[in-house]
């Protein structure tokens, strides 16, 4: 692991991330290398702070304009789980806020500031856009149909609990490359109001593995996410 993600990043954010006891490095040279490391981690912990900053009020604004949820105070966080891969992920706590969340692998990867806000955009725009309740909504309705499809067959409760875990995983597997284009757009949008390069930010498609058919299929191919963000920034830069 990356000398401890950077030191774990060097994150206090705030209490939000447990920085690793100190280590004894066996000689200078490791020693050194855990110096830079943690500096690195600070580095990245200042651009991540200021980032939030930035993208918070802009993702809220929008969220507002939209008015499709009703909870627009986000909260953006550092996950502080070391072994976590590289990842971000949108959610609601027990009241609706949205939660964004951000792994220490991937803020350890991120080249610049301009991934972390376009990243962030995107995870914003899943909840701007109410994907997760439309998500649950086209779930529900696919195994309530499978359902009742297995009982007229007359189907054993195990048979229908079976289809209607298939149908409801089809159903949302069928959304999600909507989805997430959706968001990439919206998200791109984002991180442009908020001062940030959208076009740089999507360079973060570049490190991605390929979608294969089977594998990651509930996301639209990495090329097509690109060419999608170009021509949302083109068209939002020539109406301003």
């Amino acid at each position: 692991m990356r000398i401890w993600r950077a030191a774990a990043l060097a994150l206090t954010l705030a209490g939000c991330v447990q920085t690793a006891s100190p280590i004894a490095a066996p000689n200078a040279a490791r020693a050194a290398e855990m110096a830079q490391a943690k500096a690195e981690g600070k580095r990245k912990a200042q651009m991540f702070l200021q980032t939030v900053a930035a993208v918070a009020p802009v993702a809220k604004e929008i969220c507002l304009e939209k008015q499709i949820v009703g909870n627009c105070d986000f909260q953006i966080f550092v996950d502080p789980r070391l072994r976590l891969p590289e990842n971000a992920y949108q959610t609601v706590d027990y009241s609706g806020r949205p939660l964004i969340g951000f792994t220490l692998a991937l803020l350890s990867d991120a080249r610049d500031a301009d991934e972390i806000a376009f990243v962030m955009g995107h995870e914003a725009a899943h909840h701007i856009l109410g994907h997760l309740a439309q998500q649950a909504q086209t779930a529900q309705r696919a195994a309530q149909a499978a359902a009742v499809t297995a009982a007229d067959q007359g189907q054993s409760r195990r048979q229908i609990r079976t289809a209607q875990r298939a149908a409801a995983l089809a159903a949302t597997e069928g959304y999600s490359k909507l989805f997430e284009l959706q968001a990439d757009a919206l998200g791109a949008e984002i991180a442009l109001r908020a001062g940030f390069d959208p076009l740089l930010g999507a360079a973060f498609f570049d490190r991605l593995p390929q979608p294969h058919h089977g594998e990651a299929s509930s996301h639209p191919d990495n090329r097509t996410r690109k060419a999608l963000v170009a021509q949302t920034v083109q068209q939002l830069r020539r109406r301003s």
